[in-house]
């Protein structure tokens, strides 16, 4: 985060990276936060446990993929105050696949019309000021 390098493929190895490492950057020797391998760790877990969980290989991973992309929006909001528009692309085009595999029910285009249109009445009522960017 200090010294802004781009980080190349070996200093990009869950755990092993900030074990090897020390806790600190390869180029600036800056303290690492712990906030990096506790979320690793997390989504490590939250996979395994998906996959014990779960019997159909392919929802598992659309489901380790959602996890993954919920995590990192669960950081980043709570570190910025914002979502940024990519992530809620990626958490919806998982979803949308996952409906596909399912085959699209007339329950989930209501659940998401009637969500879609909760939020859409808050922002008109408020202004914009009822929710925040990343609703």
């Amino acid at each position: 985060m200090k010294c802004g390098t781009a980080l190349q493929a070996r200093d990009l190895i869950p755990m092993f990276s900030y074990i090897f490492l020390g806790g600190r950057c390869r180029y600036c020797r800056e303290k690492v936060s712990l906030q990096y391998p506790f979320v690793e760790i997390l989504n490590g877990s939250l996979w395994v446990v998906t996959f014990l969980l779960v019997d159909d290989p392919v929802k598992s991973i659309l489901y380790c993929l959602m996890i993954s992309g919920l995590l990192v929006l669960s950081v980043i909001d709570w570190r910025t105050f914002e979502i940024p528009f990519g992530i809620n692309v990626y958490l919806f085009v998982i979803g949308l696949i996952r409906e596909i595999v399912d085959g699209i029910s007339i329950s989930i285009l209501l659940d998401f019309a009637l969500v879609s249109g909760f939020l859409l009445f808050l922002f008109l009522i408020t202004r914009g000021r009822g929710i925040g960017g990343g609703d």
